[in-house]
């Protein structure tokens, strides 16, 4: 188990660490390119390394890679679960957020204002303002969830798959005679530690992304099991894809309805992130016991 467990994260890290080689790179070759649009360029590649290291990892063992993932097509409700469960959750965070001080819920238009005067050119962002001021508040909640949804369908469930054939594929494989709670919250904090090349350059926490590595490690390790769950359940890692699509999708909400705070207050894998999804686990707690196995909640056969 501990060597099927450390060639895939040995080969997941690497193929990440040569795309995040983009981001640190990319400025330093073509300076007229912004350094975020650089970050966000080396991140496609970036996600599909738990994706190839499942597939070298299940090339050894000499599985199938659609067996070794749980890759299954078998639409049931709990994949429109998965679909719509980030909508409550970003909900969840915002409504938490504000409570947070120097954070305020706020109008799109307050919010954008806040957030983009000064960095963008007066004219653009007189352009936004003129479009924001024209729409209410609930239509453009509305808009951004529907737009979300459609993107977690879509293009953004096919790059979360390439984290997700990894994370929630291959390996509830490898730890199905673990105790769930401890794998689930081991593999998640690894899954966080693996985004810290990227977070360091200034990914999801640009103020302090140092610090910022500690709570995407905290986050990822509380979105686990309710992730895992969630894939169990549904019988597919398509699921679990279906899920992180969708909330890469809505997590843009709340930089439209909070105003001030930092990514650490207020952004969508904060502290206030981290607390709504400890309520989760606690609730998750009612049907899968401390004692539970792997096996038990991630049948993988």
């Amino acid at each position: 188990m501990v060597r099927r467990l450390a060639v895939f994260y040995a080969v997941a890290l690497a193929w990440s660490l040569a795309s995040a080689s983009i981001a640190f790179l990319g400025p330093r070759l073509v300076p007229d390119v912004p350094a975020p649009t650089w970050l966000a360029i080396a991140g496609m590649p970036y996600m599909f390394g738990p994706l190839v290291g499942a597939l070298v990892a299940s090339r050894q063992e000499r599985t199938r890679f659609v067996e070794a993932v749980g890759l299954r097509w078998k639409p049931n409700g709990w994949w429109v679960l998965a679909w719509f469960a980030p909508v409550p959750f970003i909900a969840a965070v915002i409504v938490v957020s504000a409570l947070a001080p120097g954070v305020d819920l706020a109008t799109p238009l307050d919010a954008v204002r806040a957030r983009y005067g000064g960095v963008v050119s007066p004219s653009e962002l007189a352009d936004v303002e003129a479009s924001l001021a024209a729409v209410p508040p609930l239509v453009v909640a509305v808009g951004g969830t529907i737009a979300g949804l459609i993107a977690g369908a879509s293009i953004n469930a096919l790059f979360a798959f390439g984290e997700e054939a990894g994370w929630r594929g291959y390996l509830p494989r490898v730890l199905r005679e673990a105790r769930f709670w401890p794998a689930a919250l081991g593999t998640g904090a690894l899954w966080g530690l693996w985004h810290a090349p990227l977070v360091l350059q200034g990914y999801n926490f640009p103020e302090q992304p140092v610090v910022g590595v500690a709570c995407m490690v905290l986050a990822c390790a509380l979105l686990s099991p309710p992730l895992l769950w969630l894939r169990g359940k549904a019988g597919s890692v398509l699921a679990a894809a279906l899920f992180h699509g969708t909330l890469n999708g809505v997590a843009g909400m709340t930089a439209l309805f909070l105003l001030g705070g930092t990514s650490f207050s207020a952004g969508p894998l904060g502290i206030p992130a981290c607390l709504v999804l400890a309520v989760v686990n606690a609730l998750l707690l009612a049907a899968v016991p401390p004692g539970a196995k792997m096996a038990e909640v991630v049948p993988t056969d």
